[in-house]
């Protein structure tokens, strides 16, 4: 996520832009479309590959989380709210299942 998007919402965004520049330099100026779509081309692309990697680098967790005994962790439901369950009396079967 960057600034709260996601990866794909940033990139189908750059590519809009990119076509609606596209067109409009196309239909407003006599500028030759081939070398307006390579050029917007190749910013898109540069653009689309930027925000991949800045969201890999910065955001996007790169191993599975793991959590520390005793750490509290609330939910969120559907509705957004907080989803508190107690835990259950006795053990859980989580330490050691005797197996």
């Amino acid at each position: 996520m960057i600034l709260g998007r996601s990866t794909v919402q940033w990139t189908a965004l750059i590519v809009a832009a990119a076509g609606l520049v596209q067109v409009m330099t196309v239909t407003l100026t006599e500028l030759d479309p081939t070398v307006v779509a390579t050029i917007l081309g190749a910013a898109t692309s540069f653009l689309s590959v930027f925000i991949a990697f800045l969201a890999n680098t910065r955001t996007t967790p790169i191993n599975d989380p793991v959590l520390s005994a005793g750490t509290s962790v609330s939910v969120k439901g559907s509705e957004d709210k907080v989803v508190i369950q107690p835990s259950p009396p006795g053990p859980t079967g989580i330490e050691g299942s005797g197996d």
